[in-house]
């Protein structure tokens, strides 16, 4: 056996601290082991048994680091008729009205879609 064949290979990864938001505004913080760049099978993984379903992706604005980062609901919460989540609905809409260009947006945030469900909330963006 030659001494490349012999040697273990070390994967990379990385610690991602994610807040898993509830409905009834439960907050359970983790940290999720994953490649530092992750692959839509390796989030599918690692976040679709903590929200119980089909992961989606949602776009928010960490207006604390100033910067995009992902959230990631069930994808059929609405049909499966799930509970709203007060505190993911308003991380989703304080990105929607921080960037809309519609000013009802920013009268009204009620006409904004709502978050149904378990939400996973990154620190920073995992969605390539």
């Amino acid at each position: 056996m030659s001494d490349e064949t012999a040697r273990p290979t070390a994967t990379k990864t990385r610690q991602f601290p994610v807040d898993v938001l509830t409905p009834g505004a439960k907050r359970r913080r983790l940290e999720l082991t994953m490649a530092p760049v992750p692959a839509y099978a390796e989030l599918a993984a690692k976040v679709a048994p903590l929200i119980g379903g089909s992961i989606e992706h949602v776009r928010i604005w960490d207006k604390h680091q100033e910067i995009y980062a992902s959230m990631f609901v069930d994808e059929q919460s609405i049909s499966k008729g799930l509970p709203r989540n007060e505190a993911a609905t308003k991380i989703y809409r304080a990105n929607m009205i921080a960037h809309s260009k519609d000013p009802r947006a920013k009268l009204d945030p009620e006409r904004l879609p709502a978050i149904y469900g378990a939400a996973v909330v990154f620190k920073c963006n995992v969605w390539r």
